[in-house]
């Protein structure tokens, strides 16, 4: 006895189990992919705040090495700026109370000025708030100096030296995706990242 032979409409179709076993393996590349997707950014947010903070850090750690003078003549000031327009952070020489150039990144020798909406580590990432608080209470711009001592010194670009007094806090607060971290400068100059 010989089979039946198969008519063209049956030989065009795909069997419950043509369909159930695609079906498995797109469900298998799904559980893989899509757990990872939230971690991702977090590390992206993460990897923002630390450079942010090591900015701060580095521009605190080169005023004391240089001896910053915060005096009438604004000789080797080093300062930190955060920017909500333009999602960057830089740290400068503010010699002569004005920005100056950006300083070379310790480790790669490169304008110390990071890009953080473009940055291929820290890509999408904004700045929602620079808030710098001085002594009297007051908001005052988004740019930290220090002394030689490493405190801060909130100072609005442009001004003169009687423009500059203490920094009780600084708070740069980063957003991706729905969530923040924060990075505040104490008064003493100690950096915290905190968020999560």
């Amino acid at each position: 006895m010989s089979p039946l032979p198969r008519t063209a409409s049956a030989a065009a179709g795909f069997t419950l189990v043509d369909v159930l076993l695609v079906v498995a393996i797109l469900s298998m590349f799904a559980a893989i992919a899509l757990p990872t997707s939230k971690p991702l950014d977090a590390a992206r947010l993460d990897v923002a705040a630390q450079e942010t903070a090591n900015a701060l850090r580095w521009a605190r750690s080169e005023a004391i090495r240089n001896g910053s003078v915060l005096d009438t003549s604004g000789t080797r000031i080093v300062g930190f700026d955060v920017s909500t327009t333009t999602n960057h952070v830089r740290v400068s020489d503010y010699s002569g109370y004005a920005r100056g150039s950006n300083m070379a990144h310790p480790i790669d020798k490169k304008t110390y000025d990071l890009d953080l909406a473009n940055d291929s580590a820290t890509r999408g990432v904004t700045v929602t708030s620079a808030t710098f608080i001085n002594q009297a209470g007051a908001a005052a711009g988004s740019t930290a100096i220090f002394d030689a001592d490493g405190n801060p010194y909130q100072y609005n670009i442009g001004g003169t030296p009687a423009a500059v007094s203490p920094l009780t806090s600084a708070v740069v607060v980063l957003a991706y995706n729905g969530a923040t971290r924060t990075v505040t400068l104490e008064s003493t100059g100690r950096v915290v990242v905190a968020g999560g």
